[in-house]
């Protein structure tokens, strides 16, 4: 339920009354995938940064590398370790091979690649080894020049298929040219082709990093030598009836590379994302692989590999793993988590549905390990669900013994409302119940029946013993507890102002052993636990009374999509902010902690639009006029708040308007739709909290924390985010942006 600040009543389409309390909403949500294992160094002890350099898995086969420093300056030992899988769990089988690295011109970056029963390490010299059975034998190869020759190899190998590419050159280390290698080997005799060098004839201007081949494609990433010249960038070249030809070079951000022909796929800065390239006759970007939460971090893809199906790319501590939909377009389709003690770090490899990923102690970061994971057959997940209970009942949900929920209709609007003062009061959402959850809810505490009572969400609720819940409580504290066995155990709090009558829009999110709770879209309380694995969500009170509305479930992760408090304090045309319109935005502290995001031209139009274009998003802040322009004939000045952006002719938005109204509108091609307006008393240099919600095909704006609008509307299902104004200079704070 929401409450206007007008006693008129809150337009509602017509349309809205045949939709279901319970709507399964179009858009994916990333898949949450815990390890199935951490692998740790085998004794001896002496091994260390496992996995750092280099991972390969085969089938039930994987190769890691270690090394151990000797104590003399650039002399390490370098060890490829062997595991198998066996009974579901990967087993050290033994050292393959080590190499002490005697000096700096002697050393290698420590590689190894498996394929089809063949593995190669690229110490120097590098090491061939082809598998019968559980045995390997070490074979002869092509791979054997030596110092001072252009086809020394030089650590990064890539199988494609049965043809071994490797990176060869010394450049960070005489001047040389540098290139890649590749041959290709043939089982039946263990013979192999004539090696093929290509090379785009720079005298090391870069560096070269990693490559990536892929039938007649081949890509390399270096760092650059001289970033006045040239960027850190990815060369492409193309395998024709010429031969290999260089096609294009496009900047990036480094090492992230991959290649599936004719792709490639290149990682980028800030929201850019990965950028998908063809080598083909139709060169050019052909997609972007993004997060939603792209724009609200500067860390590229640090690693990126491909598989028949999907793009795995390391990036802010998790695996995101992308995937083709209906339209040939890529999608994130699941994210690869740590758990208590390690986070993802530099390295994958991926196999099948076995991936790889080397990892860091969230302790201590020089110490190392490997996480493993194991991918479900398929990747989809339940889809959101948003019950808003506008259809005049709660279907799905279960309230327990004792409890006195309804759904009440209160100026034009329904919601969920609890009235037992006597004791524990839950409602069961059924079709929920899942390892992760994410259950976000506008909770409005109506009364409670003496000091520390509480209302809240819960998640992993098995039963009335066992669950995870927040609370919000009287005694004027947030926290966030576990019920285990009936025991309570409080994991994280924090001071609230906990007022009957005031509304709160609080989110639980349970991922693995992450516990995290958002209050206003923003993380408040955060926990480590594991002690319950499964259950379904919740809303809870104890001896009080509290209203549910817009409630908001999935079984995967919430997106911050952007933050302003978090973000480089500095408002211009690029990657994070697209400005268009005669508008002038600056961000200024006023001396204080708060961030404001200034607009101060009254001549028109003013849009700064951020974050990453997504289907489902929330967008808030708190707002103010500083000043209107002069009326000009019927033409109303206003500011607020924009949602699924595409450009400046199609959008929708929520203003707040010079005429004292609040309106909710559409501009599709320029065409302007008035979704819904209603009254409010709109004066320059008042602040006004405003939340504009797009979830599936709801639209629903809220000023100071009521829910003065709401419609129903599928003409624009994606798009970005961002501040607007029209002939109106305004400040913002609090601007945040995120993905329900």
């Amino acid at each position: 339920m929401s409450y206007a600040t007008t006693s008129r009543r809150i337009p509602v389409f017509a349309a809205l009354a045949a939709i279901a309390c319970t709507a399964a909403l179009a858009g994916p949500r990333p898949l949450a995938i815990q390890p199935a294992q951490v692998i740790t160094s085998p004794a001896p002890a002496t091994y260390q940064n496992l996995g750092y350099d280099s991972l390969a898995v085969d089938g039930d086969w994987a190769l890691m590398t270690a090394n151990s420093p000797s104590g003399v300056d650039w002399q390490y030992d370098n060890q490829a370790l062997l595991y198998r899988y066996v009974n579901g769990q990967w087993i050290f089988d033994r050292l393959l091979v080590s190499d002490l690295i005697g000096s700096y011109n002697d050393y290698t970056w420590p590689f190894v690649a498996m394929s089809n029963g063949l593995a190669a390490v690229s110490f120097h010299p590098l090491h061939m080894y082809r598998r019968s059975g559980a045995t390997w034998t070490e074979i002869a190869h092509p791979f054997t020049a030596g110092n001072g020759s252009r086809e020394r190899i030089d650590g990064p190998l890539q199988w494609d298929g049965s043809t071994l590419a490797a990176l060869v050159g010394r450049c960070w280390s005489n001047p040389d040219y540098w290139g890649a290698l590749y041959a290709t080997h043939n089982p039946a005799d263990d013979s192999w082709t004539t090696p093929v060098y290509v090379s785009a004839n720079d005298p090391c201007n870069l560096a070269p990093s990693l490559i990536a081949k892929s039938g007649n494609t081949l890509a390399v990433s270096g760092f650059t030598n001289d970033f006045e010249q040239e960027p850190d960038q990815v060369r492409v070249f193309r395998n024709g009836a010429g031969g290999w030809q260089q096609v294009f070079k496009v900047p990036s951000s480094g090492e992230g590379v991959a290649a599936r022909d004719p792709e490639v796929f290149v990682a980028q800065w800030y929201d850019e994302g990965i950028e998908v390239h063809r080598s083909d006759s139709t060169l050019g970007v052909i997609d972007r692989l993004v997060t939603p939460d792209a724009a609200a971090s500067i860390y590229p893809a640090v690693r990126i590999a491909v598989t028949a199906t999907h793009v795995f790319a390391i990036n802010k501590g998790r695996i995101d793993v992308f995937g083709k939909n209906t339209d040939g377009k890529y999608e994130h389709v699941a994210a690869l988590l740590g758990n208590d003690h390690w986070s993802p770090g530099w390295t994958l490899a991926v196999n099948g549905r076995r991936v790889l990923v080397h990892a860091h102690s969230t302790d201590n970061f020089s110490n190392t390990a490997v996480l493993a994971y194991e991918l479900p057959v398929d990747l989809a997940t339940p889809p959101l669900q948003q019950h808003t209970f506008e259809s005049g009942n709660a279907n799905g949900w279960t309230p327990t013994a004792g409890s006195q929920f309804s759904v009440v209709q209160q100026f034009g609007n329904r919601f969920y409302r609890q009235t037992s003062l006597a004791g524990d009061a839950r409602a069961v959402l059924n079709d929920s119940d899942w390892n992760d959850a994410t259950i976000t809810a506008d909770i409005r505490p109506t009364g409670f029946n003496g000091s520390d009572r509480w209302v809240g969400l819960a998640t992993r609720y098995a039963n009335a013993s066992n669950f995870y819940y927040v609370t919000l409580r009287s005694s004027g504290t947030i926290q966030l507890r576990r019920v285990l066995n009936g025991a309570i155990t409080t994991l994280a709090t924090q001071p609230l102002a906990v007022t009957a009558g005031k509304k709160y829009r609080v989110t639980l999110q349970t991922v693995g052993a992450t516990q995290q709770v958002y209050l206003d879209g923003r993380q408040v309380l955060s926990a480590r636990d594991a002690a319950l694995q499964r259950g379904r969500v919740a809303l809870a009170s104890f001896r009080a009374s509290v209203d549910f509305d817009n409630v908001i479930v999935q079984p995967s992760l919430r997106f911050t999509i952007y933050d302003f408090d978090s973000a480089n304090c500095s408002i211009y045309d690029g990657p994070e902010w697209t400005l268009t319109g005669p508008g002038s935005w600056t961000c200024d502290s006023k001396g204080t902690t708060t961030r404001y995001l200034i607009q101060s031209s009254v001549a028109g139009d003013a849009r700064a639009i951020s974050g990453t274009a997504t289907d489902d998003q929330v967008t808030q802040a708190r707002a103010r006029a500083t000043a209107f322009a002069a009326p000009s004939g019927s033409q109303e000045r206003w500011f607020g708040l924009a949602t699924r952006y595409r450009d400046p002719a199609n959008f929708y938005y929520l203003s707040v308007r010079s005429s004292n109204q609040v309106s909710l509108r559409r501009v599709v091609n320029g065409s302007i739709t008035v979704l819904g307006s209603t009254a409010l008393n709109v004066a320059p240099g008042t602040w006004y909290r405003l939340r504009l919600e797009a979830v599936g095909a709801e639209l629903r704006a809220y000023v100071n924390d009521n829910l003065v609008l709401q419609a129903r509307d599928t003409v624009l299902p994606t798009g970005k985010s961002g501040a607007v104004t029209f002939k109106t200079a305004a400040e913002y704070t609090g601007f945040r942006t995120y993905q329900p």
